[in-house]
């Protein structure tokens, strides 16, 4: 219900919506209609009214829903960013990357994937700073 309202909200709104720098970002302003539509939906819904809210005070700095929302939308970017750049590399160029982000150690994947442990560390460097070179294009192009 709170989805659908955030949706009827934001379709309303959306074609007066000026992006102003200075007063924020569109996520702190789309964070604001979420946090508003709940709080309507807990007080107008009296089988709700237990539910306690994060932080709803406009003082703070930034809600629990900004939070929220801040997180899900660098999840986003990475995953962009990774889909983005896989092609430029080899599968096991990849998977190295992969398995070192799973903690698994350099020698154990050198001998799963049949290479040196220096090809490992070069693997695993080449992609770490092209996905980051990724991200901060996407941020930069989207933020």
């Amino acid at each position: 219900d709170i989805s659908q309202q955030v949706l009827v909200k934001l379709w309303d709104k959306l074609p007066e919506f000026k992006l102003d720098s200075n007063r924020g970002k569109f996520r702190s302003w789309l964070a604001t209609v979420v946090r508003n539509q709940a709080i309507d939906f807990i007080k107008t819904n009296k089988r709700h009214q237990h539910v306690e809210l994060p932080e709803l005070h406009p003082s703070s700095s930034q809600t629990e829903v900004e939070k929220i929302i801040d997180n899900e939308w660098q999840k986003s970017i990475i995953e962009k960013a990774w889909n983005m750049i896989k092609e430029e590399f080899e599968e096991k160029t990849l998977k190295a990357f992969e398995l070192s982000s799973s903690n698994m150690s350099t020698d154990e994947i050198a001998l799963e994937l049949g290479i040196s442990k220096p090809s490992v560390y070069s693997y695993k460097s080449r992609v770490k700073e092209r996905l980051k070179e990724e991200v901060r294009r996407l941020n930069h192009e989207l933020g």
